[in-house]
């Protein structure tokens, strides 16, 4: 907060701020010794809100500082209202694994259900051979064993896809390497979609969870070798990214809705992120899907960021 000026009168003051305010600057007039200083919020505005100072010290019975302050006093209410709102409507995440069972969020617990199913079919997605992760993954294993198949070939990593198997696009989501990887997916997963399911309806969810699951599995899919692709990756982790992706972009723009995330978590997410393309998680075979988190994060916050963008909020 910046102070931008003094004025003799308290009438005058409050008028200046007013004026401010209904130009969208947050401000407000104090007492300070024999006069009264005008403060400014956002540092941002200060030079602007100096500027309007010094035209309204020379002008101070221009007609356009008329009858501000009743509109100044409209805005600042519906703005307080609208704080309000929004906090009274917000959901943290703290807390919500322990409340949540409950609650009716019927994608969210038929998709963790599926991916526990599929865990315990599969031994934690260490039985390749088995047709639960034979017929789940964005390529089918087996062909590895035919020396024909090159992995650097995009239309071989296509093969099944191509047959009519479109499934492939969305259902790596659902396999998983190893209990913790599986555990940590579904508690964050629960996390994010039951936020989004709860505020704004399965169906939303769901169409979210398959674009971004088929953008981000087949990214993962096509990108080279040397790169960190896969067509054998697996997990819900692209999915949870495309949601924090999304959740992070109304915590910012659409607080109205209800849903909030913390900085510490979106610190945290994004570190991990960064991290994982340093390749400074990679541990002997357990190679992290890079790809999946990048492009799954991207196409969240694209989701998430459009639709404001198109109310003209940004």
């Amino acid at each position: 907060m910046r102070q931008i000026g003094f004025l003799d009168g308290e009438a005058d003051a409050r008028r200046f701020a007013a004026f401010l305010v209904t130009n969208g600057t947050t401000a407000h007039a104090e007492q300070d010794g024999a006069g009264w200083a005008v403060w400014v919020r956002e540092e941002n505005q200060v030079d602007k809100a100096r500027l309007a100072f010094a035209e309204f010290r020379d002008r101070p019975d221009d007609p356009r500082y008329e009858n501000v302050e009743g509109e100044a006093d409209s805005i600042l209410r519906a703005d307080a209202k609208r704080r309000e709102q929004a906090r009274r409507n917000v959901i943290h995440m703290r807390g919500r694994w322990g409340h949540g069972l409950a609650r009716r969020l019927p994608l969210v617990w038929t998709l963790i259900a599926l991916s526990i199913g599929v865990g315990l079919m599969s031994n934690m997605g260490h039985n390749r051979g088995g047709a639960a992760v034979r017929v789940l993954l964005f390529t089918d294993p087996v062909h590895m064993i035919d020396p024909q198949w090159n992995v650097g070939d995009p239309e071989a990593l296509l093969i099944d896809v191509r047959q009519g198997q479109l499934w492939r696009l969305i259902t790596p989501i659902f396999v998983h390497y190893g209990p913790m990887h599986l555990a940590f997916n579904m508690l964050m997963f629960y996390q994010l979609g039951g936020l989004i399911e709860q505020r704004r309806g399965t169906w939303r969810l769901g169409v979210m969870t398959l674009a971004i699951a088929a953008c981000s599995n087949t990214a993962q899919a096509l990108v080279p070798a040397a790169w960190g692709g896969s067509p054998f990756a697996a997990g819900m982790s692209g999915v949870v990214y495309g949601l924090f992706g999304y959740v992070w972009m109304k915590t910012l723009y659409a607080p109205e809705l209800g849903m909030a995330i913390s900085r510490s978590t979106v610190v945290i997410l994004l570190a991990w992120l960064l991290l994982g393309f340093a390749g400074l998680l990679n541990r002997g075979d357990v190679q992290i899907a890079n790809w999946t988190h990048g492009i799954g994060f991207i196409a969240g916050v694209v989701i998430g960021y459009l639709p404001e963008l198109a109310r003209g909020r940004m």
